[in-house]
C-alpha cells in the first residue's frame, strides 16, 4: 500500500509505503545452532523500465531518524536484536539491452536481526543431554559385582541420544555441515562408546582377578581398576569440555 506523495515545506516530497507479506530467507546459517542469529533483509530499489532512473539521476536515502521496527515485527520463539538501514550502489554487469554503459542503481537495505534465547536453548536442548552425560560419568560408581547394571547404562544412554538428536534435527533443514549441537552430540557419542568399551574391559579384568590367588599381583590389579574408576569422571569432563570448546572456536567466521 502507498499513500500519495506529499509536498513538504522545503520543497521535497514525502510518500509512505506499507509492505505486508511472507518473505523467504535463503542466507541463514545454522552452524551455531542452537545459539544463532538471523538477519531478515528487505531491499528497496526502483523498477526502472526506460533506463532513466540510474544511480546518477535518482538516489534513495533512508530516513534513519524516523525509521524503526513496528510493533508486530517479531517472530515467535526469537528475540529481536536490533535493526539497521543503509544505502548501497547496486552495480549490474549489464545495460539490460538499453545501450550505453553497465547500469548502477541506488539500493536501500533494511535489516532486522533476531536471535535465539541462550537460556531457553540450554533448558530445552542441552539440559537433557547434560543429564545423560552425568549418567555416563557415574557408570563406574556402580558396584563392580553388578556388571549387568553397569553395561546397561551406556546402552540406554546411547538409545536416548539417538532419540534426542532426531527430535531436534526434525526442526532443521537438511544441512551439508554439522551444527554446533551436532558436534556436541558427536562428543557425547564418543564418550558413551568409550564408557561401554571400558565397562566390558573392566568387567573382564574383575573376572580375571577373581580367578587369581591372593597376592601382590591381585592387589595391584585391583588398585589399577579402582584408579580407573575414580579417574573416569575427571577424564570425561576434561575431554568433553576441551572438545566442545574447540568445536565452537573452529566454526568458520562470518557464518
Amino acid at each position: 500500500m502507498a499513500q500519495k506523495p506529499e509536498r513538504l515545506a522545503d520543497g521535497s516530497y514525502y510518500q509512505l509505503f506499507t509492505y505486508r507479506g511472507r518473505y523467504y530467507l535463503d542466507q541463514a546459517s545454522f552452524r551455531h545452532y542452537p545459539f544463532m542469529s538471523v538477519s531478515l533483509p528487505v531491499a528497496i530499489e526502483v523498477d526502472d523500465v526506460d533506463g532513466g532512473l540510474t544511480y546518477r539521476r535518482l538516489r534513495l536515502e533512508p530516513d534513519i531518524r524516523n525509521s524503526g521496527m513496528g510493533l508486530y515485527a517479531r517472530i515467535i520463539g526469537w528475540l529481536k536484536q536490533g535493526w539497521s538501514s543503509a544505502e548501497y550502489r547496486h552495480h549490474y554487469a549489464s545495460n539490460f539491452g538499453l545501450g550505453g554503459p553497465e547500469s548502477d542503481y541506488s539500493l536501500i537495505l533494511f535489516e532486522i536481526s533476531f536471535g535465539t534465547s541462550a537460556w531457553a536453548s540450554f533448558w530445552r536442548l542441552l539440559l537433557p543431554l547434560a543429564v545423560l552425560m552425568a549418567m555416563v560419568l557415574l557408570v563406574f560408581k556402580v558396584r563392580p559385582d553388578e556388571q549387568d547394571a553397569r553395561a546397561s547404562i551406556p546402552v540406554t544412554v546411547l538409545l536416548t541420544l539417538v532419540f534426542l538428536q532426531q527430535t531436534y534435527r526434525d526442526e532443521l533443514p537438511i544441512l551439508p555441515f554439522l551444527t554446533f549441537l551436532d558436534q556436541v552430540y558427536v562428543v557425547a557419542y564418543v564418550v558413551t562408546l568409550v564408557a561401554f568399551i571400558l565397562v566390558i574391559w573392566i568387567g573382564r579384568r574383575y573376572a580375571d582377578m577373581e580367578a587369581m590367588e591372593e597376592g601382590p599381583a591381585r592387589s595391584n590389579l585391583h588398585q589399577r581398576l579402582e584408579d580407573l574408576d575414580n579417574s573416569w569422571p575427571l577424564v570425561v569432563v576434561a575431554f568433553s569440555g576441551t572438545a566442545i570448546a574447540f568445536s565452537w572456536m573452529l566454526i568458520p567466521a562470518g557464518t
